[in-house]
């Protein structure tokens, strides 16, 4: 969940030269690891060492990360191939893989495809409504965004608020996205502005198809200001001293610019940035993070 594809691979040659023979768990952790990594040859034969070297028959689990690397890697056509061929009935797991693939990858045909069956297997998920309503907004679909928030609000579904978390001397503060009740919200505020002036005098241009509002060019970067991540990590800035690393906890995914916005900030402050969010652990430092884009 870190990034660290070679040295988990590292790890499982050693355990099996000492004898230990890898079991289906094993196999899940080496392939989620690739997958955390992008390394796709390496999971390709992790996953038919299992079946051919261990006879260990895939399960749900094992197919999950094969989809989300070929997702991940933008191998997407393959990916829905993959799943069509697979022996086992794919759950909404194995199909939102595939959908997080599409949104990483701007393909909205298959992601209409794809969110069909995934709305068919978890009908009450509204996580699969927001993430195909988010990629009609990073295309600029903005009828299509409407009718699909609607048929959210007939079927009575709502959405989690995104919210982000850090704590300091034992005490957590909470940001929601767009709140300004917090006390230091003004300080908060000004520095994210000279933040986002110095990335743009720097060449960095924000990252608008991640307002996911239909709006001007202006509206949309104070949106994106307002994201909850930023509003933490600034909190750590001002709060935190200079030699301590800002941990940040997202209860979702975390959005495009402020990712690369949280890379930039860990340059220009010489800070060491760890960021948590609903699917992975992201290490900003000097301007890099340990992702590597795959997230």
């Amino acid at each position: 969940m870190h990034g660290f594809g070679r040295e988990a691979i590292t790890a499982f040659n050693e355990m099996r030269k000492s004898g230990i023979k890898p079991d289906s768990i094993s196999f899940i952790s080496i392939l989620y690891a690739c997958s955390h990594s992008g390394l796709l040859d390496e999971a390709w034969r992790f996953f038919d060492s299992m079946r051919n070297e261990y006879s260990i028959v895939p399960k749900l689990e094992h197919y999950a990360c094969m989809v989300d690397l070929l997702a991940r890697t933008g191998n997407l056509t393959k990916a829905y191939k993959f799943i069509n061929k697979m022996p086992i009935e794919p759950d909404a797991t194995i199909w939102g893989s595939l959908l997080c693939g599409c949104r990483i990858h701007h393909d909205v045909k298959l992601a209409e495809k794809v969110a069909e069956r995934v709305f068919e297997l978890e009908p009450e998920n509204t996580g699969y409504y927001v993430l195909l309503a988010n990629i009609y907004a990073e295309a600029e679909k903005w009828e299509a965004v409407k009718t699909l928030r609607e048929r959210i609000g007939r079927q009575g579904l709502k959405k989690n608020p995104g919210c982000s978390w850090i704590e300091i001397k034992g005490k957590v503060q909470i940001f929601v996205a767009g709140n300004s009740s917090h006390p230091q919200a003004t300080k908060i505020e000004s520095l994210l502005k000279r933040l986002r002036l110095k990335m743009k005098e720097e060449g960095y241009s924000p990252k608008m198809q991640y307002a996911l509002i239909d709006a001007d060019e202006m509206e949309k970067e104070v949106a994106l200001c307002g994201h909850s991540e930023k509003l933490a990590i600034a909190f750590g800035i001002l709060n935190l001293p200079p030699e301590k690393t800002i941990r940040v906890t997202k209860n979702l995914r975390v959005c495009g610019d402020c990712h690369e916005m949280a890379k930039f900030i860990s340059k220009t402050s010489r800070r060491e940035i760890v960021l948590r969010d609903s699917n992975r652990f992201h290490h900003m430092k000097d301007g890099s993070c340990s992702c590597r884009g795959f997230w």
